[in-house]
């Protein structure tokens, strides 16, 4: 909630990312059936999303529905979006750090953006699989970042009653 209150306060370009999975646009769901049997949830679409209220988008926002774990998947435009905006750096945060942050990282990574992924703004199944995902791949294909790094300088920007998270 602070960076993305920090981010607004400074006017940086925010867009949502959304999970929108089904059996039409994600081919690789059939195999994600068979490795996960048992799930409640294989499906995903744009209007069944279980975010934080805070994170919901304000007027003006972008949100860009994504088909795979990665929103730079070929078959997507992400990358264009970006480049229509001269955005060369982006900061993540979200869910699973393991799973999709991470391969949006690797994802952007690999089409020249530098990227940051902001570990205490990042959430997954477990602290370990958290950390280890960081661990794996912080410093070599992405810069792990804090809150408090990026909000430091946010002047007024920050409801100091606000909840951070």
């Amino acid at each position: 909630q602070q960076l993305l209150s920090c981010a607004r306060s400074k006017k940086s370009p925010i867009i949502h990312v959304r999970a929108a999975y089904n059996n039409e646009n994600a081919v690789w769901l059939e195999n994600f059936k068979k490795l996960q049997p048992g799930r409640e949830i294989y499906e995903i679409s744009e209007k069944h999303q279980c975010g934080e209220s805070f994170a919901e988008e304000l007027p003006g926002e972008i949100v860009f529905n994504k088909y795979s774990f990665n929103a730079f998947n070929e078959d997507q435009n992400f990358i264009q979006l970006l480049q229509k905006q001269n955005i060369d750096t982006i900061i993540l945060s979200g869910a699973l750090t393991s799973v999709c942050v991470q391969q949006t990282a690797f994802g952007a990574f690999e089409k020249g953006l530098r990227v940051g992924v902001v570990e205490d703004a990042c959430v997954d199944r477990s602290i370990e699989r958290h950390e280890a995902a960081l661990m794996l791949y912080g410093g070599y294909m992405y810069e792990v970042l804090k809150t408090g790094e990026l909000v430091g300088n946010c002047e007024d920007g920050v409801d100091e009653g606000e909840n951070s998270s």
